[in-house]
């Protein structure tokens, strides 16, 4: 008569035998298939660990990035060489302003227009490239932004035009307007209807109010900033423009506060510029 021992001892070893057998019967290649699966398996587990991290430090980098408080913007006037009409130091040559854009596409800076002002995060070393009084010889300016705008270099300008000098001999043509603003590549903003100081002006309808509608209604879209005359302004000033407008610039030297809306400084480019001084004056 067997033992209970002796019992167990035997299970125990019919067991391992039928596993034995089992395992003996399965394809060497499935065995080796089925390594090959599991390899995979952790290999994609690793590389989908590798690009979790990737995404979290990037979504990390992104939160980190903050609204720059302060840019660069630029205070062009004349597009053009000097030939004795005018103030010299308003000028700036096509040959020059064209270097001047291309050190900005090489240095990575991204033009914007007041409209880009609220997607400020989105955006590499941003720059707001100005025109004041709205000169003939813009189109200048107008066309060397539009040959050096490519996939990397989205070229944008904003040109600040009285109004009253829409059409006359040394201004732009509505219609050299209308064409500039469809192209997406430069924005018409308001310098008044006249030109005065609006520290002494009497009449801010008309300066502040019918600039505004003349030029909207030529280019048909939103005038939403205002260039400062002579760049004078005080409280009153700027009290009556914010019933009309969400920005203005000043003439004040230095990058622009944006948390000072209706006070931005630029940074006046002259005939005297040279491209090392152009360097420094961007530099953030």
């Amino acid at each position: 008569m067997k033992t209970k021992t002796g019992s167990f001892i035997e299970r125990i070893l019919l067991i391992a035998l039928a596993t034995y057998l089992t395992l003996s019967l399965i394809p060497e290649s499935s065995l080796r298939s089925e390594k090959h699966v599991n390899k995979s398996i952790l290999a994609s587990t690793a590389s989908n660990r590798t690009i979790a991290k990737a995404s979290i430090l990037q979504s990390n980098a992104d939160l980190q990035r903050k609204i720059p408080s302060k840019i660069p913007i630029l205070m062009y006037h004349a597009i053009a060489d000097y030939e004795g009409n005018g103030l010299k130091g308003l000028y700036v040559t096509p040959k020059i302003f064209r270097s001047q854009i291309q050190y900005l596409t090489a240095s990575g800076f991204t033009p914007i227009t007041f409209d880009d002002l609220a997607r400020l995060k989105k955006l590499k070393k941003p720059i707001i490239i100005t025109f004041d009084d709205g000169y003939k010889n813009n189109i200048n300016a107008f066309a060397i932004l539009k040959e050096l705008r490519d996939s990397k270099f989205n070229s944008k300008g904003v040109i600040f035009m009285i109004a009253n000098k829409v059409g006359t001999k040394n201004g732009l043509s509505p219609r050299q307007l209308k064409t500039i603003s469809d192209s997406g590549i430069m924005s018409i903003q308001s310098h008044t209807y006249s030109h005065p100081s609006l520290t002494t002006t009497k009449n801010y309808k008309k300066e502040l109010v019918d600039s505004k509608r003349i030029l909207e209604t030529i280019t048909g879209k939103k005038i939403n900033t205002l260039c400062y005359p002579i760049g004078h302004y005080n409280s009153t000033v700027i009290s009556e423009t914010k019933k009309y407008y969400d920005y203005a610039v000043t003439t004040k030297p230095g990058f622009a506060d944006l948390k000072n809306r209706y006070e931005l400084n630029r940074i006046r480019v002259s005939y005297d510029t040279s491209l090392t001084q152009f360097k420094k004056l961007v530099k953030q």
